[in-house]
Formats: C-alpha cells, sequence, structure tokens
C-alpha cells in the first residue's frame, strides 16, 4: 500500500522482514517489527503469495508479477533451509559501504590490501593448500564485508553465517533441484552485491560475472570471470614458513604482487593494476585512496597492539 515501498524480503523466519524505501536510499536495506512467529507461518505466507503468481505466470509458479506494482520470486528450500521471497519493484538502488576488520594470518598491508579489494567490489579467490585452511582464510575475509552490504551465500556444505543483519542462504543440492549455476542466476536476479561459496563442490565449469557482484570463493583452481576483475590468494602447505601468492586478473592480463614488511601505501598502489584502474574509473586522487589504504593499515595495527 505504500508506493515509498521499493523491495520486501522474506528471508528466515527467525529474522524480521527487510524493505528498501524511497526515503532511506542510502541504506540498502531496513528492518521492520515485522516477523514471522514460525516456519509454519511463514511458508502459509508465502503459499498465498505463489496463489496470487499463478494467474500471472502458467510457467513458473514461484516467480512472476504480484499486482500492477511488485514482482515476485519465491525460492523453495528443504529443511533447515527457509524458503525465500523477494518482491521488488525493480528499481537501481544506491549501496553505501562500512568497514569491518578481522586480521587473521596476514601483515597489515597485506589486511589493508585485501580489504580495499573488498570493498572495492573485487572478487577474491581462495586456492591452494587444505580445504579447511582456505575455509578458514574464507571466514576472515567474511568479516571485511560492509555491514549494510546485500550478501548471499551458496553452498553444499554448511558455510560459517557472516556477521551481518542481511544474508540469504541458498543450499544447493539434487533434492531441491538447486545447483550452483541457478542460484547465481538467482543471485543476479536480485542484486546482491556479495556472494560467497565454497566452490570445491562445482560440478561444471561456471563463468562469475564479476563487474558489479563480488565473489568471495574457495576452491582448489580459480574460476574464469567474464567480466570485472579478481585476486586470486595461492596458501602455500605451510603458512607459518612459505609466502603467500597474490595473482590480480584483469581485463584478461595477470600480474603478480607482493608484499613487504617495510611497504608504504603509495607502494603498494603502484604495484596493484587493479587499484590502480579503480581510482581513474571512479575518479578519485591517489592521495585519498593511498589515505584510505593507509587508516586501514594503521587500524589493523592498532587493533593488534602493534606501535605506530
Amino acid at each position: 500500500m505504500d508506493d515509498n515501498v521499493l523491495e520486501i524480503d522474506i528471508i528466515s523466519c527467525d529474522k524480521p522482514i527487510y524493505i528498501r524505501h524511497k526515503h532511506f536510499l542510502k541504506h540498502p536495506f531496513v528492518k521492520t517489527n515485522i516477523r514471522f512467529e514460525s516456519r509454519k507461518e511463514q511458508e502459509e505466507s508465502l503459499e498465498r503469495l505463489k496463489n496470487k503468481i499463478t494467474p500471472y505466470s502458467t510457467k513458473n509458479p514461484y516467480e512472476g508479477p504480484v499486482n500492477g506494482s511488485f514482482y515476485a520470486q519465491i525460492i523453495i528450500q528443504k529443511h533447515p533451509y527457509d524458503c525465500i521471497c523477494f518482491l521488488k519493484r525493480r528499481l537501481l538502488l544506491p549501496s553505501t559501504t562500512t568497514w569491518l576488520i578481522e586480521e587473521k594470518m596476514f601483515s597489515p598491508q597485506e589486511i589493508a590490501y585485501l580489504w580495499t579489494m573488498i570493498e572495492t567490489k573485487t572478487t577474491i579467490a581462495i586456492v591452494g593448500a587444505s580445504r579447511e585452511e582456505r575455509r578458514l582464510l574464507l571466514d576472515g575475509l567474511i568479516t571485511m564485508i560492509p555491514q549494510k552490504a546485500k550478501i548471499m551465500t551458496i553452498e553444499k556444505t554448511p558455510i560459517p553465517s557472516p556477521y551481518h543483519e542481511y544474508t540469504v542462504k541458498m543450499f544447493v543440492s539434487k533434492e531441491n533441484g538447486l545447483n550452483y549455476q541457478k542460484a547465481l542466476d538467482i543471485a543476479q536476479k536480485q542484486s546482491m552485491e556479495y556472494i560467497i561459496m565454497d566452490a570445491d563442490d562445482i560440478e561444471k565449469e561456471i563463468k562469475l560475472s564479476a563487474s558489479k557482484t563480488c565473489f568471495i570463493y574457495s576452491c582448489q583452481t580459480s574460476l574464469e570471470i567474464a567480466d570485472g576483475a579478481q585476486v586470486c590468494i595461492t596458501l602455500p602447505n605451510n603458512l607459518l614458513e612459505d609466502n603467500i601468492q597474490y595473482l590480480e586478473e584483469i581485463g584478461g592480463e595477470r600480474k603478480n604482487i607482493t608484499f613487504g614488511p617495510s611497504d608504504t601505501p603509495k607502494q603498494l598502489l603502484e604495484r596493484s593494476k587493479i587499484l590502480q584502474l579503480w581510482t581513474e574509473i571512479n575518479h578519485f586522487s591517489k592521495d585519498k585512496v593511498l589515505e584510505s589504504i593507509t587508516l586501514k593499515a594503521n587500524l589493523v595495527m592498532y587493533i593488534n597492539g602493534t606501535r605506530l
């Protein structure tokens, strides 16, 4: 009934309903005081919504116009995953970013670099070492995602839940007929800003459209990107003795990038083709970018009790 409501998202029976509102465009979503009392109540509501979609859509009863204003998509998932529903007016909304950081096993320069990559929505691939070590880094990178971002996890094996309010979890399995490609298509339609995957379970080759979406994923070998930029982090078998390797990929070109304990933000910017291109495209001065990297590195050192 409110023309200012641009999107309504039902993502879990134990979470409130989220909306996007015309008067609060700086926020990717707004938490309401409406929530379902039980899974049964949520499923009954989605069934009523499905009945509204059916007259408009003969091919897919779970996706289609609800009325003249809203278009709905319902994703049916089996327990313990909740069914998900998106209702949208299909309008583009701006997003904002805030930062959160948690250091794992990297130098302040490396953390500042990875933090900036996530902030600029650069896809990050974690390869090498064991699956458990890759998942540990994946969990650490998740904490750097802006708190107000729209996140989707695509999982066949459980992924640690991000510490963010807006997180949609998609479960991939043969039983529910949802594979990785379909899940990625859903994520693109819903304009998810960040997609987290344990891609070791992907059965066939998939190209990632990384121009507007940041993929953070773990895999034995990196996936191909159709567009955008990607940083491949290769973890060694012995993290205590060997160095972590970084490979930037942008526009079909690849370049290794290294970090030293005494590197300055200026040196980091000069080595990163992705940061240089991002600065040019967004018309940011190098001084502003250097200031941002410096603040990140100093914050990491402050958190760790390191003298600045």
